[in-house]
């Protein structure tokens, strides 16, 4: 066997355990199973449509804040105040210690005990698909309970925008992993937690616009108004807050969520974005995200999850692209994963799965990895596509649509605080020349691997317009997670960051003011 047969046949062993490493999983998922276990494998109630008299569905129609969304709810778990607090502690207890740009502890800004319990419910609602014409979605809300029974939400709404999955069935409205983790975060409190589960989830059959926050952004506007009705129908009321926040490619969509209520809502106070929190998202598609197609990679030897998981974030981005632009799929992308990716995003083959697929394609196909452990993802797209990144052409139908999903340079009304992990290959946060903070240094923080940063072009943007750290902020960790009894590490993976980004959302919806909390240094 050759050697270049052997490392491949290496790698090919990874694909099992590292396909799905981008998803955000955890501890608390074991402490909610047992929960349901112990209270006899509780059985959903049946499905209620509530009474409520809908105005005619037009052939192409928008939702409105005066238009009853609601189409039916069903009770599906009840949650105790105690079950959240253990699912608190376990996620912590696996994280370790978290250290801040200044060098002290997340713990400060960290909530254990839950004010209450929460009830969730599995909701649909109307809504509109990416071409504006009428459809049906499904989402996941967990309502503040006491005794069993929801309770008035005195603080109002935290809308949490998932990430990226390839199963169709790995949504909130089904209780995901990250919907559990979502819960652990900020379930139990005054808030009802409103998680939708966006286009091509859950209840709908279309196809996904993914990584497109403009087009993702009316899930979660139709998803408010939806808790708004079933907290009005089981006669509940409601606080006017409207915090919003998501991880991955759920920050994406939650930068534009802000941004959609806040410019098509203006007139409606209780529309208005109170506190955002985007968390890891592509807020600069067209540039930070794009050029980490394209650009040098880091080693296996660096991360392992940017090696196993970018070639399906390619070929979702692919899929996604062609639907909404019409061109064919394998103008965009190689044409063996062009034919793997068809028909698959989002379907019913779990993400490991769908993972282990296209990273094998990448390596036996498309020369992904070279004999030196570098991963090359533009040997898994089509020259043009390579050309017009590289160029930033936004004549190409691909950049044209990223670069109409770019969210970087406007004037936000609410304060926002985009979080996330430095050195993220996945997911670009802050550019290579973002100077690590002293503390960073001190733990062995790495460089952000790629020249462009996600976050960082939207601090940029937003100094340009003279909108200062007060009003937009950023929060980086790197190099920062202690394994209990052992070293800080010198890297942090994409999906490990989204425990410490909760945490530090969850303060900031809770009243701490941007001056109050922790927040990196401008770029020079």
């Amino acid at each position: 066997m050759t050697d270049s047969r052997k490392i491949l046949l290496s790698l090919g062993l990874l694909v099992s355990s590292l396909a799905g490493a981008a998803d955000v999983a955890g501890p608390w998922m074991g402490v909610y199973q047992a929960a349901q276990t112990a209270s006899n494998l509780e059985t959903p109630e049946p499905a209620v449509a509530p009474a409520i008299t809908f105005a005619k569905a037009s052939t192409k129609t928008s939702v409105s804040a005066a238009t009853p969304v609601l189409l039916t709810f069903q009770k599906v778990q009840s949650l105790s105040r105690m079950t959240i607090w253990l699912a608190r502690m376990a996620a912590r207890s696996t994280l370790g210690t978290v250290i801040l740009p200044d060098g002290k502890s997340i713990e400060p800004y960290a909530k254990a005990l839950p004010e209450r319990g929460a009830i969730l419910y599995r909701v649909t609602y109307r809504s509109v698909d990416a071409k504006g014409a009428p459809t049906v979605l499904s989402g996941l809300v967990a309502l503040p309970a006491e005794d069993g029974a929801p309770t008035d939400a005195d603080y109002g709404l935290v809308v949490y925008m998932h990430s990226t999955t390839a199963q169709r069935s790995n949504a909130a409205s089904d209780r995901s992993v990250e919907a559990y983790g979502a819960i652990t975060a900020f379930g139990g409190e005054g808030w009802v937690l409103a998680m939708p589960d966006y286009l091509g989830y859950g209840a709908n059959n279309q196809p996904h616009p993914y990584a497109l926050g403009k087009l993702n952004a009316q899930s979660g506007i139709s998803m408010i108004l939806a808790a708004r009705e079933l907290m009005k129908y089981l006669g509940r009321s409601m606080g006017s807050q409207i915090n919003i926040t998501g991880y991955s490619e759920g920050g994406g969509n939650a930068l534009w969520l802000g941004r959609a209520l806040q410019e098509r809502y203006a007139a409606d106070p209780l529309m208005k974005p109170t506190r955002i929190a985007p968390m890891s998202g592509p807020y600069d598609l067209s540039r930070a995200t794009a050029n980490s197609f394209i650009a040098a990679q880091p080693s296996l030897s660096v991360s392992l999850e940017n090696f196993s998981v970018k070639p399906t974030l390619l070929a979702f981005a692919g899929v996604a692209v062609a639907d909404v632009t019409g061109q064919p799929l394998w103008s965009l992308l190689q044409t063996p994963l062009a034919d793997q990716a068809d028909g698959i995003f989002p379907g019913p083959y779990a993400d490991d799965d769908v993972g282990a697929r296209i990273l094998t394609v990448a390596l036996n196909d498309l020369s992904y990895v070279t004999l030196t452990g570098i991963p090359h993802p533009e040997n898994m797209l089509q020259p043009q596509l390579i050309n017009a990144i590289a160029s930033h052409d936004t004549s190409n139908p691909a950049m044209k649509l990223w670069a109409q999903n770019d969210n970087v340079s406007w004037t936000p009304t609410a304060p926002v605080y985009l979080l996330g992990v430095i050195q993220d290959a996945l997911v670009p946060f802050a550019a290579s020349t973002y100077v690590l903070p002293a503390a960073y240094v001190r733990e062995g923080g790495l460089k952000a691997p790629y020249s462009q940063g996600n976050a960082q072009s939207v601090i940029k943007a937003m100094r340009a317009r003279k909108i200062d750290s007060s009003k937009v902020g950023w929060l980086g960790f790197d190099g920062l997670v202690q394994i209990p009894g052992g070293k800080p590490t010198t890297t942090m993976s994409h999906s490990a960051g989204f425990e410490p980004c909760v945490e530090m959302a969850a303060a900031f919806f809770r009243g701490k003011t941007l001056s109050e909390l922790p927040r990196l240094a401008d770029p020079k």
